[in-house]
């Protein structure tokens, strides 16, 4: 049975859901964004890096809800327009994206 996690600002999104096939759940987390944990649920960060700690912030949240860690990741993309014009934003992102997975 899949499992959904409702996000605490709308009954229309989900942070994660869990599917477990044959014993093995796996979690799932769409459409994040780099807002503060307790709200508002908007972009305030002035730096993509900044914004991105707080993005990782939240699926590390997300995760720790259905009992899952940063650390058993497999998988992670992040999709943006700006990337291919500065390349400083990849520099800003790889920052943080470091600072959340430890590697």
């Amino acid at each position: 049975m899949i499992k959904r996690i409702a996000n605490p600002f709308t009954a229309n999104f989900s942070d994660v859901i869990v599917i477990p096939p044959n014993g093995y759940p796996t979690s799932y987390i769409a459409g994040q964004v780099g807002h503060p944990a307790e709200g508002p649920v908007k972009v305030t960060a002035a730096t993509l890096e900044e914004e991105a700690r707080l993005c990782f912030g939240n699926i590390r949240l997300a995760l720790e809800k259905v009992g899952a860690s940063m650390e058993r990741c497999c998988s992670h993309r992040c999709i943006s327009d700006e990337f291919g014009r500065l390349s400083g934003l990849r520099l800003g992102f790889g920052v943080a994206r470091q600072c959340a997975f430890g590697d």
